[in-house]
């Protein structure tokens, strides 16, 4: 060992020094460890305070599980339900739709009773749904209010006193000769007669039988109305065709007594007028019966369902006696209607079979 070693290790004050370090080494290390003990115990106290309230959430959570849900969990359950309606609204409808048709209803039949609210029709081996117009006077019969009678005419069942109605037949030169005093006596009380049309390359003619058939029809005591087939394809072909239908009425030697219709019906493929939208036949529709009325002629329209639901607006149609033609044997008609075309059948002096209308009458 150094002497100077020896020297430092029997100093007494170089030992009472290293104590002294040691002494406040040891305090030092003592206030540091506190010092961490009371961290940890705040930190403690503050994640014990969180966990509460966590827990606390948690707990409101699970009372109030059947209304608190994430968006996507929403999403989930709206889809689950509308599935769920969806197929149940299926089922039933299957049920009722079989339950009518093992009846020997139609599919079309069958439709129109299941959606009341619609003007249900059928074009093309499809079905198209038109809701009903508020805005146009509905028809106020209903199935069991007509039916044919032994002779198969149709007439009115109903029990409303202030319904009349009268037999009649619509024709054209189609038709060949009639004997009008023959049909008389058979019970036609009215007949529509073709006026004439506008042919494919666009000419207006006049029914080759046209004179003749009013001239005798008036003769034998038949109210006489008039038709004509629109084949136009302009508003201006339409006040041309009301304009010659207005000049051919004018000079008969005794004025018609009975409507005076515009007929509209879907054209064939080969039509100069097939592939008109619907805006374009209300338009020609308004310009007909518009020149109609300014000449003195109030008109009216013609079409079978199909045709007043695809090819009409008959929201701008209110005021206009319809002509409904529907040989199902059960009218089928949402608004008022003035004539109906059920069918064909025989009438004395006409060879074959003709078409047969009914007109109602309601005072």
């Amino acid at each position: 060992m150094s002497e100077d070693r020896k020297e430092r290790k029997s100093n007494p004050n170089h030992l009472r020094t290293v104590y002294l370090i040691n002494v406040i080494f040891l305090c030092l290390l003592t206030l540091a460890v506190l010092a961490g003990a009371v961290i940890l115990f705040l930190r403690y106290r503050e994640t014990r305070k969180e966990l509460s309230l966590i827990h606390q959430e948690m707990t409101a959570t699970t009372e109030h599980a059947k209304t608190l849900y994430t968006d996507q969990e929403v999403e989930r359950l709206v889809q689950n339900a509308s599935q769920e309606s969806s197929e149940e609204a299926r089922r039933k409808l299957l049920q009722e739709m079989q339950s009518s048709l093992e009846t020997g209803k139609s599919v079309l039949t069958t439709l129109r009773t299941l959606y009341p609210d619609n003007f249900v029709v059928s074009a093309d081996d499809q079905y198209y749904f038109y809701p009903i117009l508020k805005n146009v006077r509905t028809n106020p019969f209903d199935s069991a209010d007509f039916a044919p009678g032994d002779d198969g005419r149709m007439a009115y069942r109903g029990d409303n006193g202030d319904v009349k109605t009268r037999f009649g037949i619509d024709i054209s030169s189609a038709t060949g000769t009639i004997d009008w005093e023959a049909a008389a006596e058979d019970g036609v009380q009215f007949a529509m007669i073709r006026v004439g049309g506008r042919d494919q390359d666009g000419t207006l003619f006049l029914d080759d039988r046209f004179l003749t058939n009013v001239t005798e029809a008036q003769k034998a005591g038949i109210r006489t109305g008039v038709y004509m087939r629109l084949n136009c394809i302009t508003d201006e072909e339409a006040e041309a065709d009301a304009a010659f239908l207005l000049d051919t009425l004018h000079d008969l030697a005794q004025p018609v007594d009975g409507p005076v219709a515009a007929v509209i019906t879907a054209p064939s493929r080969d039509s100069r007028a097939y592939g008109q939208s619907r805006a374009a036949w209300t338009s020609h529709a308004k310009t007909f019966l518009d020149t109609l009325n300014k000449g003195g002629q109030k008109g009216m329209l013609y079409s079978n369902a199909a045709g007043y639901a695809m090819m009409l607006d008959l929201g701008q149609f209110e005021d206009t006696d319809k002509w409904i033609a529907d040989r199902s044997g059960s009218l089928y008609f949402p608004y008022r209607f003035t004539c109906w075309q059920y069918g064909a059948g025989k009438v004395k002096g006409i060879d074959g079979k003709v078409n047969c209308d009914l007109l109602v009458l309601q005072e």
